[in-house]
């Protein structure tokens, strides 16, 4: 006999009277808070309105003039194309209280990504740091019970992904405001320093896309920070000796490149909400597409003097990548004779470039000697390629501490010609964002920044051209990672995906197996189950599939398409090498639109990689994409 089985909640609620004068009070508090939240006034609408219509027009009027001439007039309107509204900190005030219920949970989580001696973060930070303090690690990371303020927001359009314009996302830009009471131990060569307070100040991204037709209508939701947050701290007891120390600029670097490695485009928090069938691709949510390469030449510079020191070096930094290249002469003016160039990959055009000159002969905090205020990438296209240089300036305020290009925001740094005229406006968004004290302390800063000396860059867009192998002598190889199956030992641990080419390596997260849910014991299986564990030899061995889901992006020569290789392996979290693989790249170059697959669809058989048994397997994809100047 068949039995239906019925699981059931049952729960009783009192009531209580209620007077009518305070029903009365709780339904207008109720209204009110309902209308700030919808305040949004016709004047407001209409502007909107007519900045998408100005947008819209400019697109098309400027569809036949050059690319390079485009770039520099859409610097203009980049902050405005796509908005539909704004709204004030107040009116988020329902999203912070929500947030601080949740902030025990994500600081918990936080705290055991930061703690784990060889998770991601930390090999990312160890990559950055000299190679005797490749130990260097998190042993304790406690962020606090204070939860960040959000606010002001606004909303737009999210990018388009080629190919689903139907499905473009919505955009929530939030400034975020940390104050964290926080308890960070940061160990490294048998030493500890603490950390006892933690301030943060950024624009923080929300994207939700793609936008479906069907449950769950949203696709999936990806955070993270177009540039790197502006943070501060504090040490604790004897630690503050390092204020003045070697170490001070290590343990600030090391937190600087662990929120970098973490949340700063293109390394960004992604949920997938739908599924593949709806067009959701997990690696694309995980994975920025790059807009193309900001080519950034140092031709000459006026630099200032400080102490008798004339070991002088030249930060870029853009996004999570920085670039470091050495004064040639002892002299204020400065000459390059062979040309200086970095190449940064970038994911959005209002991520910003920032410029630092710092003297290496002693890593202080006082040798930082002049900033130059950072510029989204669609201005530096175009003020920054003139005769008149970038305008390099005094830190200012706190300049025995150490400033970083991405700390001057714009209400802290003086302005450019081009930008002064919203010099008003940064004001009054910095009174209404962080208070009367905040706006004060920042109109001294301003006061005491002056102008020190200029830096003469040549910056150049180069496009990304699909299967082609463009002009320029450097190209993009692009390494798209699917599902991997590894030996079922190794799936608890989990495994990250390293590809290589020459000098320039890039890995994957780190993925752990993910068995399926569990079967109730009154439903029989259905062949939509699929096994916890699969045979990919039919040799009785078991593999795991680890859901890896990642693009890697990687720049290099065009020349290494001919005789260069991509070396691949697959690395458990510890280190161990499990499988490894070679692809000579003239085997992809001469394939169909510079594209060779393994696995997937296309029914080719999947790469092998030698190393456990049972043998490895992946689905990969391997293209090239050329440049070519704007």
């Amino acid at each position: 006999r068949d039995h239906i089985l019925v699981e059931m909640e049952v729960s009783l609620s009192g009531l209580r009277r209620s007077s009518q004068g305070s029903t009365k009070r709780k339904m207008r508090e109720r209204r009110e808070s309902n209308a700030r939240m919808a305040k949004v006034t016709q004047d407001e609408l209409e502007e909107a309105s007519m900045e998408r219509s100005q947008t819209s027009t400019f697109m098309r009027r400027e569809a036949s003039i050059a690319r390079a001439s485009q770039v520099r007039k859409a610097a203009q309107l980049i902050h405005k194309q796509g908005t539909f509204c704004t709204a004030p900190k107040e009116s988020l005030q329902w999203a912070n209280e929500m947030f601080a219920r949740l902030w025990p949970k994500i600081a918990k989580h936080v705290q055991t990504k930061m703690e784990d001696s060889t998770g991601d973060i930390t090999q990312k930070i160890q990559a950055k740091v000299p190679s005797f303090l490749k130990y260097i690690h998190f042993s304790k990371f406690e962020l606090g019970s204070k939860p960040p303020v959000f606010g002001p927001i606004k909303v737009s359009r999210a990018p388009a992904r080629v190919g689903q314009e139907d499905m473009q996302g919505v955009e929530l830009r939030l400034f975020v405001h940390l104050e964290s009471d926080a308890a960070i131990t940061l160990t490294a060569l048998k030493l500890s320093v603490g950390i006892r307070q933690l301030r943060l100040r950024g624009d923080l991204v929300v994207r939700l896309e793609p936008l479906l037709s069907e449950p769950p209508i949203c696709g999936g939701v990806v955070v993270c920070f177009l540039d790197q947050p502006r943070i501060q701290m504090d040490f604790v007891k004897l630690a503050r000796i390092v204020d003045n120390s070697l170490l001070a600029g290590t343990v600030k670097n090391a937190i600087d490149h662990a929120v970098a490695g973490a949340l700063v485009m293109p390394n960004v928090a992604a949920v997938s909400l739908g599924k593949e069938e709806q067009g959701v691709d997990r690696a694309l949510l995980r994975t920025p597409k790059p807009l193309g390469v900001l080519r950034v030449t140092v031709l000459r510079a006026d630099l200032p003097e400080v102490g008798g020191s004339n070991n002088r070096n030249i930060r870029l930094t853009l996004a999570d990548d920085e670039w470091r290249c050495v004064v040639p002469f002892k002299t204020r003016s400065s000459i390059w004779q062979q040309d200086e160039v970095h190449d940064f990959l970038f994911f959005d055009w209002r991520q910003k470039l920032g410029v630092e000159v710092f003297d290496r002969s002693a890593m202080r905090l006082s040798t930082v000697l002049a900033v130059a205020e950072p510029v989204t990438l669609a201005d530096a296209l175009g003020i920054w390629s003139g005769e008149n240089g970038i305008p390099l300036y005094t830190p200012g305020t706190g300049s025995n501490t150490r400033t970083s290009s991405f700390d001057m925001t714009p209400r802290d740094a003086p302005t450019l010609p081009s930008t002064r005229s919203a010099s008003s406006a940064s004001s009054i968004q910095q009174q209404q964002t962080e208070g009367p004290d905040a706006a004060a302390e920042a109109a001294k800063n301003e006061a005491e920044i002056v102008q020190c000396g200029r830096i003469f860059l040549r910056c150049v867009w180069l496009v990304p051209q699909v299967a082609s192998r463009g002009t320029d002598e450097w190209c993009i190889v692009r390494v798209k990672i699917d599902e991997v199956y590894v030996p079922a030992e190794f799936g608890k641990e989990g495994a990250r995906f390293r590809a290589k080419i020459g000098l320039v390596e890039k890995a994957t997260p780190n993925v752990k197996y993910k068995p399926p849910r569990p079967l109730l014991p009154w439903r029989p299986a259905t062949d939509k189950d699929s096994p916890p564990m699969v045979d990919s030899d039919g040799s009785g061995e078991q593999s795991v599939e680890l859901e890896i889901e990642f693009i890697l992006y990687l720049l290099v020569r065009i020349a290494e398409l001919d005789s260069g290789s991509l070396e691949l392996r697959l690395v458990s979290r510890r280190g161990k090498e499990i499988g490894a693989a070679r692809i000579l790249l003239r085997e992809v170059a001469n394939s169909r639109n510079l594209t060779k697959e393994w696995g997937g669809d296309s029914g080719h058989p999947q790469l092998q990689m030698p190393g456990f048994f049972p043998v490895p397997e992946a689905m990969v994809i391997v293209s090239v994409r050329g440049l070519q100047p704007a």
